[in-house]
């Protein structure tokens, strides 16, 4: 689980969120944690991956 928590905290610091609400969807592959999307307090989503190699 330090994996997901490791993924989720980079994405959060590149987007420079220090606090407030996030709504991160993650998903495990065989090469570690992929981030899917990204959405910030209750607003449209930052950021969405169409496909996850070998998860879809």
């Amino acid at each position: 689980m330090a994996a997901l928590r490791s993924t989720v905290r980079a994405l959060l610091d590149l987007a420079d969120v220090g606090s407030g609400r996030a709504r991160t969807t993650v998903v495990l592959t065989e090469r570690g944690p992929r981030v899917v999307s990204c959405q910030l307090g209750a607003g449209e989503p930052v950021f969405t991956r169409e496909s996850v190699p070998g998860r879809d």
